[in-house]
């Protein structure tokens, strides 16, 4: 036997299986550009309203939400799309690979499934080969449907297909990425989690590389090529396109590839390479309840998202220097709405930028905490802890209290961090306090949106995940709504929108308190909800 025996099979029966999830990702990577190209052409159609824009994207804030800005100095408007919008389409590609090759790779090992599957004539090589063949062709997809609705949005074939070709080539990045964390890991939800970690310290280290350029009047600067999303961007479409910088995103596909491969042949079925620590023999007391268990199953991801955040958060604030040594650049009408009218409140709307992109990974933390209630109902593992004396609602609490305390920790944690990196370079101890106080107040909206995925998991397993749908639309509406001018109606329905952009703007106790009613409100639904329900079914 081969060790790609059976591969033929598996790919019919993972493409069987996942034909709704691939087109549904699919719809988003293609849809972001479509929406994004549209609007560009659409609500930018007068050049000043396109020099407006622009003029935002050339300061510090918008270099963080954006990119380098190539072309922008007399924008037109592909380049004013690539240059604005682009970085979130490649972050979506590389959510969608990583969660596509974690389901099909560690997943289902971890579920069981895979060694009832290698049990008969599959080769070693076939479920692993499975998972790159459907990242290739998922990604590949989105090159020529990304490519496609772009030429008919009005931009021209040649850079259309350019972007298109970056944006694939992310995907397959954090494809083979996910491909080797599969191997490192024993739980799939490990695995998926620190890809995800490093594809959003990709996007600091973009950012803080394109702010040390701008501070050196160029674009982008050494530390921004150490990052697969610049080497996307690099690329200049719409401007003087060159190809050469996918060659090193395709390049690192490959080695990680092979790497993936190569961790493969060397564990066991069901074992990662970094194995998990045994436990002590005998349990502590306070883990003899659902709230300790719970706090002892997520407190390496806790250790892991706060350190990171920590860390992202000093190197954000660090760059206050180099944002107030640019703040002439920023002389645009979009000052008004989104640097608070004036040049003297770049600071403060940097760093809200920052919190916010901040806020929406917490909540993406959050909801994965939460997601553990479906591996455990699936596994079967919830039907054995409810056979003992522990209710349901006391089970369902106990992990939406971990993830709502683990929400507080990480948020603190990225306030500290930003307050102290920007203490550093200025000498204000105030930062330390503004800025912790800037991320706790989105604490309400935070838990809005957990509480979405509670009442989503009540209803049945796999309804969670509409909790990640209001994630990226929150994410959609806060990163781009000031810029596209949005109507009001459409950013209302975000709960972020009601905490404001602080440190820009101070939040009132009404909202707050609104949305933290609400979140109760809703996890206590949820509760009564999941009394009633059978396991694994609705």
């Amino acid at each position: 036997m081969t060790a790609l025996a059976g591969f033929g099979p598996l790919l019919r029966l993972a493409l069987r299986r996942d034909r709704v999830k691939l087109a549904v990702w699919l719809l988003a990577v293609v849809g972001m550009s479509a929406y994004c190209g549209t609007a560009v052409r659409t609500v930018y159609a007068d050049p000043a309203d396109l020099k407006a824009v622009v003029g935002f994207v050339t300061g510090p804030a918008g270099i963080v939400m954006s990119g380098p800005g190539y072309g922008l100095a007399e924008p037109t408007h592909g380049a004013a799309f690539a240059g604005v919008y682009g970085v979130w389409v490649l972050l979506v590609s590389g959510i969608a690979s990583i969660l596509l090759v974690g389901r099909h790779s560690r997943a289902e090992e971890e579920a069981g499934r895979l060694e009832l599957v290698r049990a008969g004539r599959v080769g070693r090589a076939a479920p692993l080969a499975v998972a790159a063949v459907i990242a290739v062709a998922f990604d590949a997809l989105v090159l020529l449907a990304s490519w496609g609705v772009l030429v008919a949005v009005g931009f021209t074939s040649g850079d259309s297909a350019l972007f298109a070709a970056g944006v694939a080539l992310v995907g397959l990045v954090f494809a083979a990425v996910t491909g080797v964390t599969a191997q490192l890991a024993e739980h799939s939800r490990t695995a998926t989690s620190t890809a995800g970690l490093l594809l959003s310290g990709a996007m600091v280290v973009r950012a803080a590389g394109d702010i040390l350029g701008d501070a050196e009047g160029r674009h982008g600067s050494w530390l921004s090529w150490l990052s697969p999303l610049a080497w996307a961007q690099q690329t200049r479409a719409y401007v003087d396109g060159r190809w050469w910088p996918l060659l090193l995103a395709a390049g690192l596909a490959v080695l990680l590839a092979v790497a993936a491969y190569a961790l493969a042949r060397r564990r066991d079925l069901g074992a990662g390479l970094v194995p998990a620590r045994l436990g002590h023999a005998r349990a502590p007391r306070w883990m003899g309840s659902p709230l300790g268990l719970a706090l002892r199953v997520e407190r390496g991801a806790l250790l892991g998202w706060s350190t990171a955040l920590l860390l992202a958060g000093a190197l954000y604030g660090s760059l206050v220097a180099s944002v107030e040594s640019s703040v002439g650049q920023l002389d645009s009408g979009l000052l008004v709405e989104v640097m608070g009218g004036g040049t003297g409140a770049a600071v403060d709307g940097y760093l809200g930028v920052c919190v916010l992109t901040a806020v929406l990974m917490v909540t993406g933390y959050a909801v994965a905490a939460a997601h553990r209630a479906v591996g455990e109902e699936t596994t079967g593992r919830l039907g054995l802890v409810l056979s003992a004396a522990v209710a349901r609602p006391v089970w369902l609490g106990s992990l939406l209290v971990v993830a709502v305390l683990g929400s507080v920790v990480t948020l603190a944690a990225g306030g500290l961090g930003m307050g102290l990196g920007a203490w550093s370079v200025t000498g204000e101890a105030a930062y330390v306090g503004t800025c912790l106080a800037a991320h706790l107040v989105y604490l309400p909206a935070v838990w809005v949106v957990l509480a979405v995925a509670a009442v989503g998991f009540s209803l049945r397993p796999g309804w969670l995940a509409v909790a990640w749908v209001v994630l990226a639309y929150a994410a959609v509406v806060g990163v781009l709504g000031p810029a596209l001018d949005l109507p009001e109606a459409v950013l209302d329905v975000s709960p972020f929108h009601h905490v404001g952009m602080p440190p820009l703007d101070d939040p009132t106790v009404g909202p707050l308190v609104v949305l933290a009613a609400l979140a109760v409100l809703l996890a206590g639904l949820a509760l009564v909800r999941f009394r009633r329900r059978d396991l694994a079914t609705g």
